[in-house]
């Protein structure tokens, strides 16, 4: 018997993000065997296989790769909402090898911030916080205390061990330097989080060929650079990958150049750790 609501219709984007997540390649025909299987206790049975042939295009890597959610008090005032425990109402920390391991820049902007973790899916239902109060900043539970970070406003590093039930907190002050620059290699130049674009900009005059890169706290122990071993030049409007040093994702000390001096506006995007992006812009 057919029955209108025994169905499920997918739009293209979710199709395509819930073959992205098998693992295939993107921009390449891949033949597949499609199957529904029903169960009911230990009874399985399954339908005749199907054959497909799919060209999947590059998806959006926040909906592919596995997400915890960071409900807190510091929502609203960061462009999120207040204790929004799903649905994008918070940010994210992201698992770019898909082993449970979730790490990533949370921008709060409360004078005492605080938060949990959840799971994206499931809401409260199975939330983590601290294993006391004071906080160890160490250990998680399952429903566990609030996590009260102790450095106040602004933007923190998190990396979490959702198996092991550990996690490592850490505030960073992001800033630019180098030759590019009007203060070249004496000081940073502060980045500020844009609450409604959720990215750190700055605008500033660069120098033609001369490198630039990213700062922790006006100290060389976290760069934002790119990952290989040559100054990579930008073009101007256009969104280009960079790399966090301290993740194991840079080879090499390399910085960024422009073609042309003038003044330009600076955008780095850190809400996913798979994709971080900076775009410089010509003014």
């Amino acid at each position: 018997i057919v029955v209108d609501d025994n169905k499920k219709t997918f739009t293209v984007n979710e199709l395509n993000t819930l073959i992205s997540r098998i693992g295939f390649p993107t921009d390449v025909a891949t033949k597949l065997d499609v199957r529904i299987s029903s169960s009911l206790a230990t009874l399985a049975s399954y339908s005749n296989i199907i054959n497909v042939t799919v060209t999947l295009y590059k998806p959006n890597p926040d909906n592919v790769l596995p997400k915890k959610y960071l409900p807190g008090n510091y929502g609203t005032a960061s462009g999120y909402t207040d204790w929004a425990e799903k649905n994008w109402g918070s940010p994210n920390l992201f698992s770019p090898k898909k082993d449970d391991v979730y790490y990533g820049f949370v921008y709060m902007n409360n004078t005492a911030p605080e938060f949990k973790f959840t799971y994206a899916e499931e809401g409260w239902a199975n939330n983590k916080g601290d294993t006391a109060k004071p906080n160890t900043f160490t250990t998680l539970k399952k429903d566990g205390e609030n996590i009260f970070p102790t450095n106040g406003p602004g933007t923190y590093y998190l990396k979490v061990d959702w198996n092991a039930n550990t996690y490592a907190i850490k505030k960073m002050d992001m800033g630019i330097i180098g030759e590019a620059t009007p203060q070249g290699w004496d000081s940073d130049v502060k980045l500020v989080f844009n609450t409604t674009t959720r990215k750190f900009e700055t605008t500033m005059a660069l120098q033609a060929g001369k490198p630039f890169k990213f700062r922790n706290d006006d100290s060389w122990g976290v760069k934002i650079q790119p990952s290989g071993t040559s100054d990579q030049e930008l073009t101007s409007g256009t969104e280009t990958m960079t790399y966090v040093s301290s993740e194991g994702t840079v080879t090499g000390d390399a910085g960024y150049t422009v073609a042309a001096a003038g003044n330009y506006k600076i955008e780095l995007d850190l809400h996913n750790s798979a994709n971080y992006t900076i775009k410089v812009t010509k003014q």
